[in-house]
């Protein structure tokens, strides 16, 4: 649990932040209790606060709330893991669809921009602002379709896939070739739809085949 200080409001969500980086980056790890009292007192701030941070982090699946036990850092399996990058796909897929014909040079510039930027942070070693500009490529489509309930809907999920991501790194999953693997898919975005949409499929695919099978 890292050592930081609460500023201003709104505090619950200052206090998710820092919960949140903790199990993103393995600070905590799946099936770890988080302790309300113990955080409470790490932060000097109430436990009604920490409480409401929690439930917002079980809304993201990061958390699993066990009555009479406490939090825990929830666990994901390989049958999870495609389940939420199925999802993913159909909301992605959905979106480049209805944005077909409509994409400029100036999306192309955006794209190839967040990949260099997924490049810096990689190299700089700065592995959840990696996994942020990994998000933001991904979510790129979808946000420009719709602002509230498909994005909402898609990006419900980050924060699950990204604590199995930092999991896969720890492991050995293969980030070097980031930037050039999301570059791919951009060019066969400007070749065709159908084309980025088999690519798509293909590069979640990859995430799904380096779990374990349970």
């Amino acid at each position: 649990m890292p050592d930081q200080m609460i500023s201003r409001e709104p505090i619950k969500n200052q206090v998710a932040d820092i919960l949140r980086e903790a199990i993103l980056t393995g600070k905590y790890s799946p099936g770890d209790h988080v302790v309300t009292k113990d955080i409470a007192d790490r932060l000097n701030i109430g436990r009604g606060v920490i409480r409401e941070a929690l439930m917002q982090l079980e809304t993201e699946g990061l958390i699993v709330n066990q009555p009479y036990k406490g939090a825990f850092v929830a666990s994901v399996c390989r049958k999870q893991l495609k389940e939420i990058c199925d999802l993913r796909v159909m909301i992605e897929i959905h979106a480049i669809r209805e944005l077909d014909g409509k994409l400029s040079e100036a999306d192309r510039y955006a794209l190839y921009s967040i990949c260099a930027g997924m490049e810096e942070k990689l190299q700089a070693g700065h592995y959840m602002d990696m996994v942020r500009k990994d998000s933001e490529f991904h979510g790129y489509f979808v946000k420009k379709i719709s602002k509230n309930v498909l994005y909402d809907a898609w990006n419900l999920t980050s924060p699950r896939l990204a604590t199995l991501f930092f999991s896969m790194i720890s492991k050995g999953y293969p980030i070097e070739a980031i930037g050039d693997n999301h570059r791919e898919l951009v060019e066969a975005l400007f070749r065709s739809t159908e084309e980025y949409v088999e690519a798509l499929k293909k590069h979640y695919r990859k995430v799904v085949d380096f779990m374990p099978e349970d």
